[in-house]
C-alpha cells in the first residue's frame, strides 16, 4: 500500500511539471506586445529639437526660454550641436530594427559636451577660481554666453589642470571623432576594414615583363666581376706554369770521359845515348824590295806674249 501511495505522488508531481513547461513553452509561443518605448523616445527627441533651434532663433517663450538656457547652463556652446544631436537621435531610435541604440544615443550627447569643452578653452572670458562657489558660476556664465556651463565649463577646467591646455584640446578632438563615428554605427575598425576593403579598378595585366631594379642592378655588378675575374685569371695562365706536374728537368749532355793514358817512366839511360835533334835551317828571310815612285812629266815653260804698254800723253 505504502508502496502505491508512493508511485502515485511521483506520478502527480511528474505531471505538475509536465504541465507547468508546457504551458511556458505555450507562453513562449505567442507573440509578445512590441515595446514602444524608442519610438516614444525618438519623437521626444525631435519635439526637443524643434524646440532648441527655436530658442537659438531667439524666438521668445517661456518653455523655449527655459530650454535654450537650460541647455546652455550645461553644455555651454554646445548647444549649437545640441538641435543636431537630437534630430540624429531621433533617426537612430526611430530606425533602430531591434538593434542596441543606447550607445549611439550617448556618443551623439558626447559630441555636443566636446563642442562646449572646446568652446570654454578657446572663448570663454570669465575667471572662475577652483572653490565651491564655482558652480553657480559655471551654470550663471555659461547662460550668458562667457564659458562652457557647468558640465562643459569644469571638464574643461579639469582637463586644464591636469593635462594642460593643449592636451584637453586634444583629448575633446579625439572624443569628438570618436562619438562621431559611433552615432554612425562605426568604429575606427570598421572604417578600416572598409577602406581596405574598398572595391578597386582593375588594371589591365603587363604586356611584358618586368625585372626588379634592385635584381637588374645586382646582376649588372656580378656580371662585370665575373668578367674582370676571367681577364686577370687568362693575363696569370700566359705566364703560369702547370701546378700540377712540375717541368721535367733537361739532363745535360754526358761530356765523353778521357782516359788517361798513363806515362812510361823515361829511362835516362837510353835517353842519354840517343843523339840531339839538329834543329831545321831557317829559311832565309826575304829581302823586301824598292818601291818606285813615278814622277809625274813637267811641261817645259811656254812663252806667253807681252802686250805693249799704251802710254797717255
Amino acid at each position: 500500500m505504502a508502496e502505491k501511495k508512493r508511485n502515485s505522488t511521483g506520478s502527480k508531481s511528474s505531471g505538475k511539471a509536465k504541465s507547468s513547461r508546457a504551458s511556458s513553452a505555450a507562453k513562449k509561443n505567442q507573440k509578445q506586445p512590441r515595446p514602444i518605448r524608442r519610438e516614444v523616445g525618438a519623437f521626444v527627441c525631435l519635439f526637443l529639437a524643434v524646440l532648441t533651434t527655436l530658442g537659438l532663433f531667439r524666438m521668445e517663450a517661456v518653455f523655449i526660454t527655459l530650454l535654450t538656457n537650460l541647455f546652455r547652463g550645461l553644455i555651454g556652446a554646445g548647444v549649437y550641436v545640441m538641435p543636431l544631436a537630437l534630430l540624429l537621435d531621433f533617426v537612430i531610435l526611430l530606425f533602430h530594427d531591434g538593434r542596441p541604440v543606447r550607445l549611439r544615443v550617448v556618443s551623439t550627447m558626447v559630441v555636443a559636451v566636446c563642442v562646449g569643452i572646446l568652446g570654454h578653452i578657446w572663448g570663454s572670458s570669465a575667471y572662475i577660481a577652483w572653490e565651491f562657489p564655482m558652480v553657480g558660476e559655471l551654470w550663471r556664465t555659461g547662460v550668458i554666453r562667457e564659458s562652457g556651463g557647468l558640465v562643459a565649463g569644469f571638464l574643461a577646467m579639469f582637463l586644464e589642470l591636469i593635462i594642460s591646455r593643449f592636451g584637453a584640446v586634444l583629448l575633446s578632438l579625439i572624443l569628438l571623432l570618436l562619438g562621431t563615428l559611433m552615432s554612425f554605427n562605426m568604429t575606427v575598425l570598421s572604417l578600416y576594414r572598409a577602406i581596405k576593403n574598398r572595391p578597386r579598378p582593375e588594371y589591365e595585366p603587363p604586356k611584358r615583363e618586368h625585372v626588379d631594379p634592385a635584381e637588374r642592378i645586382v646582376n649588372h655588378v656580378a656580371q662585370k666581376q665575373i668578367e674582370r675575374v676571367e681577364r686577370k685569371r687568362a693575363a696569370i695562365s700566359e705566364f703560369d706554369l702547370p701546378v700540377d706536374e712540375p717541368p721535367a728537368l733537361q739532363k745535360e749532355p754526358e761530356k765523353p770521359k778521357r782516359t788517361k793514358i798513363p806515362e812510361k817512366k823515361q829511362d835516362l839511360f837510353l835517353e842519354s845515348l840517343k843523339k840531339p835533334e839538329v834543329p831545321a835551317a831557317a829559311e832565309p828571310i826575304a829581302e823586301p824590295k824598292p818601291v818606285v815612285v813615278p814622277v809625274p812629266d813637267i811641261p817645259e815653260e811656254i812663252e806667253l806674249p807681252v802686250e805693249p804698254e799704251i802710254g797717255f800723253g
